[in-house]
């Protein structure tokens, strides 16, 4: 009989074990549950408070990083603009001649005798009523300011070599060989001049001059002397 009623109260311990058993294992899961729970709570609370603002900006921030990649590579673009510019440049240089603008050289002409006709009654006489002028002589004919100038040879018994000069004594226009004592054929400056000198015809060949060449103008009139009157009579 004590064996029965002690396999009767270990068969009760165990039922009761059991049945404790079952209640820690429920409260196990509910434990647990609650704290899943309670995780996935505070992640999406995470998710709300933090990482959804953060996203909803993201077009914001690329736009700024966009904004700085490009002012980067515009800067990087006009540096090597410059430094290849610089460059092709130096390349130039060294490949084609550096031209320089220097100076026009001018030319001095001597003469045995040259006169100057300054007033305007000596620029209408000139060589006028004269048998003939040595090689190597001449007239400058000084007129007050630059113009486009006409000769003619009347009365000149000679033929003359005719050169036009502007103010700076650049030569604008060189007649040959006039034809003498002649009226009706006239000779023109073509551009503005100031200057005219008249030599004895062949004098422009044997001096090489051409136009364009820039005449020293002082050193003409340095050398100059005072207009030399012939009588009709004489």
């Amino acid at each position: 009989m004590s064996e029965i009623n002690n396999n009767q109260n270990k068969n009760s311990h165990d039922k009761n074990l059991l049945l404790d058993m079952g209640l820690v294992e429920d409260k196990a899961k509910e434990i647990t549950g609650s704290t899943i729970q309670k995780v996935a709570t505070a992640i999406n609370d995470t998710k709300k408070s933090i990482l959804l603002p953060l996203f909803s900006n993201t077009n914001k921030y690329r736009q700024i990083i966009i904004a700085t990649v490009i002012f980067i590579i515009l800067v990087l673009g006009g540096i090597l603009y410059m430094v290849s510019n610089n460059i092709t440049n130096k390349g130039k240089q060294t490949n084609h001649p550096r031209v320089t603008v220097v100076q026009q050289e001018m030319i001095q002409i001597d003469f045995e005798k040259l006169e100057l006709a300054t007033k305007s009654e000596e620029r209408q006489r000139g060589f006028m009523f004269r048998d003939e002028i040595c090689d190597r002589c001449g007239m400058l004919f000084v007129f007050p300011e630059e113009s486009e100038l006409t000769f003619w040879m009347p009365n000149v018994y000679f033929p003359l070599d005719l050169i036009f000069m502007d103010q700076s004594g650049i030569i604008v226009k060189i007649h040959e060989n006039t034809t003498p004592n002649n009226d009706q054929k006239k000779y023109f400056s073509e551009k503005p001049a100031q200057y005219a000198l008249e030599t004895k015809s062949g004098f422009v060949k044997s001096f090489g001059l051409k136009e364009g060449q820039k005449v020293d103008i002082q050193h003409l009139q340095k050398q100059g002397v005072k207009f030399v009157w012939f009588n009709i009579d004489e």
